[in-house]
């Protein structure tokens, strides 16, 4: 980056865009002794000695480790006049499901915002869809024969000829 180009920069941007040499030397240029980018000498971080000391201890619980063993956690319930023991996620995604499947609104658009997030309405594929051959093609025609019955008692006067 030339002089040039660094004039045009704020303080702030300069500092972080340059190198550990090129900053100190901006730092040193500065006009004041205290403030931005020079805090005073007592404030400064002590080499070797982190800047949060009593910070988050290690191996701390936090919402997704508490979510985990929450979810994990077994369960009994009554299926079919058997005991059964279920994780509660499995059980939860269960109830879901089944107050879906009851036409609950809620349910059913939470259920597909879930299957979204998974990745399951994208892999949902057609099955494959086979030709028709005469065994379909002669049910079909008795079919429409058996809800008009009309047209079939023309065509047996016709002589079974069709136009």
């Amino acid at each position: 980056m030339t002089d040039k180009n660094k004039k045009g920069l704020g303080l702030k941007r300069r500092l972080r865009e340059v190198n550990d040499e090129e900053r100190a030397i901006l730092r040193d240029g500065l006009p004041y002794d205290v403030g931005f980018a020079k805090p005073p000498v007592h404030g400064q971080f002590k080499k070797g000695k982190s800047g949060n000391a009593r910070g988050r201890p290690k191996g701390s619980e936090n919402l997704g480790k508490v979510a985990v063993e929450e979810f994990s956690e077994m369960v009994e319930i009554h299926e079919h006049g058997k005991r059964r023991k279920l994780p509660k996620q499995r059980v939860a995604m269960r109830q879901l499901s089944n107050k879906a499947a009851t036409g609950d609104p809620k349910a059913i658009a939470l259920l597909l915002e879930i299957q979204k997030k998974t990745g399951q309405l994208d892999r949902v594929e057609a099955p494959p869809i086979s030709p028709l051959d005469e065994r379909d093609l002669e049910t079909f025609g008795r079919f429409l024969d058996y809800f008009n019955p009309q047209e079939a008692v023309e065509q047996e006067h016709d002589g079974g000829e069709q136009s």
